[in-house]
């Protein structure tokens, strides 16, 4: 991926901002896109586009190899869903962001129904509803989990058989007990998108400023508010 700082030099070489960007233009990010392939999409962005799409890119790896590290994509649901919209305006520009709404319960974590053993902090607390089995049900198939076989007591007889469980009702068996065990127990947070966010973003208020030719400050929480509320966060120009 090239730098910001490629992405600049590029962006001014071609002449600042053309095609609709001076008017507004929405503009989506996704994974995996370099620069070239975003303006081959997107049209011509300007220097400060660019810049703040790059960090979006930045981000959005950032958050899988955090997904994948912390063995949280079961589906890979989550991780296609992140992207990001960026809109260009008359006064500024806004970074909505695009996905799955139970990232935040990825990230955060849930309290359990009657424990908080693996999570006292998060605001999210599973009530009357246990997780989701298929994606659990999934994971073990991924992951080439097995059952052990169980002792099964022989009636009219002294003594117990060994027997081993069907492979599919051994899979659905140990995903419900999974389930079970997080609705009672809670889910640990993940932080993979908080973590992501503060890594990536750590710098951008300050190169931001540079490219603005302004003092811009950037609240790294109010950002992650303002996504978890379905809120645009917003960079005036």
């Amino acid at each position: 991926m090239p730098t910001i700082a490629q992405a600049q030099a590029a962006f001014l070489r071609e002449g600042g901002p053309k095609g609709g960007t001076s008017k507004g233009g929405v503009y989506t990010v996704k994974s995996g896109k370099n620069k070239a392939d975003f303006s081959k999409v997107s049209g011509n962005l300007g220097v400060v586009q660019a810049m703040i799409a790059e960090y979006i890119s930045e981000f959005i790896k950032n958050a899988e190899d955090n997904l994948k590290k912390s063995n949280s994509n079961t589906t890979g649901a989550l991780t296609d869903s992140l992207d990001f919209d960026l809109i260009t305006t008359s006064s500024g520009y806004t970074i909505n962001l695009n996905a799955l709404d139970y990232y935040k319960f990825v990230n955060e974590g849930v309290r359990g129904a009657t424990t908080s053993r693996k999570n006292n902090t998060s605001p999210y607390k599973y009530k009357d509803k246990m997780p989701p089995i298929s994606p659990i049900a999934k994971w073990i198939k991924d992951n080439r989990l097995t059952a052990r076989a169980t002792d099964v007591k022989m009636y009219g007889a002294t003594g117990r058989e060994r027997k081993a469980i069907p492979p599919a009702r051994a899979q659905k068996t140990l995903a419900f007990l999974i389930a079970r065990s997080i609705y009672r127990d809670g889910l640990r947070a993940t932080n993979f998108f908080t973590d992501a966010l503060n890594d990536t973003f750590k710098d951008f208020g300050q190169n931001l400023s540079k490219a603005l030719g302004a003092s811009i400050t950037i609240n790294l929480q109010q950002m992650a508010d303002q996504f978890k509320k379905g809120q645009g966060v917003n960079i005036p120009r």
